[in-house]
């Protein structure tokens, strides 16, 4: 698991269920943006699924999952306390992949480049898959909602 930027946290699977880390850095909010994952609730936390990106998908569904994201942001905005970790099953592809959209569209970086070379010099491993990073260039621009 990696602190990103100010709030945000990347893990997998397994490091959501890490408690001790989880207590440590005081996370409320959980993420996930993998279809194969079912577990549904953590207890003492926020837990919010969503659905759609599967591990091998080529397709365009970042747009699925980073729009409704974002209008849940939306309408359930980040308080200063709030610490949110976004989690796949491994973290080196898809939760990277979203969390660079988020931090692009929030603002907080300017464009993908600089959001993932933030991520990296984090000491975050990325193997992202390779048709994302044509996803992440048309869902990372300020122009598309």
């Amino acid at each position: 698991m990696t602190h990103i930027y100010s709030q945000w946290y990347l893990g997998s699977f397994q490091d959501s269920f890490d408690e001790g880390f989880l207590s440590r850095n005081h996370i409320n909010r959980i993420i996930c943006v993998a279809d194969e994952i079912n577990i549904s609730e953590r207890p003492g936390r926020t837990f919010t699924k969503f659905p759609g990106l599967a591990d091998d998908d080529s397709g365009g569904l970042l747009s699925v999952v980073v729009v409704p994201l974002l209008a849940h942001f939306e309408r359930h905005p980040l308080l200063e306390s709030d610490r949110v970790l976004v989690h796949c099953w491994d973290d080196q592809s898809r939760a990277p992949s979203i969390l660079t959209v988020v931090l692009v569209k929030t603002g907080i970086f300017e464009d993908i480049s600089s959001a993932l070379e933030h991520i990296r010099n984090m000491g975050h491993v990325l193997d992202i898959f390779p048709p994302y990073y044509e996803q992440l260039a048309i869902n990372a621009s300020k122009d598309v909602p």
